[in-house]
């Protein structure tokens, strides 16, 4: 009888704790899951980072803190890039106003997809490239202003 108690026991501690590694196993995947998606920006979002190709939005601002230095997309001056769909006799320019801060100095930049036209400038410091301007125009479609991104890159000019 005392056996059979004993056994009962440990048949009831088994259940149980089964019972409580049968829960607490998917308990602990989820937490790992949970932890390891979740991270610490190193930096804010508007972060300008040099010698990367960066995507700046409409009225988006970017800056290096450190550099003191930061760009924004003021303006689509023009886009009369050829449209998807459409038959053109030449591909078309889409011409963007930018400024560009650095110190204590502001410049204002036109900057074009057309390789004909200026798609890059250096200021004292540095070279700013238009790399490529989206949407896209399209027969059927017709865009914003706030709709447009442009993708640019940045790199520090060595002192001549």
């Amino acid at each position: 009888m005392i056996r059979e108690k004993e056994n009962c026991q440990q048949s009831d501690l088994f259940i149980v704790r089964r019972h409580i590694m049968k829960n607490l196993i998917p308990c602990i995947f989820i937490l790992i899951l949970f932890l390891s998606s979740c991270r610490i920006p190193d930096q804010p979002e508007n972060t300008l980072h040099l010698n990367e190709d960066l995507s700046l939005d409409f009225n988006e601002k970017l800056e290096h803190h450190q550099l003191s230095i930061s760009i924004s997309f003021d303006s689509l001056l023009s886009d009369s890039r050829c449209p998807i769909g459409a038959m053109c006799v030449w591909a078309g320019n889409a011409e963007l106003l930018f400024t560009l801060r650095e110190n204590n100095c502001t410049h204002k930049l036109n900057l074009n997809t057309n390789p004909h036209s200026q798609q890059d400038t250096t200021t004292n410091a540095y070279r700013v490239k238009l790399i490529d301007v989206q949407p896209y125009p399209h027969v059927d479609s017709t865009f914003s202003e706030n709709d447009y991104t442009a993708l640019i890159r940045i790199n520090r000019q060595e002192p001549q």
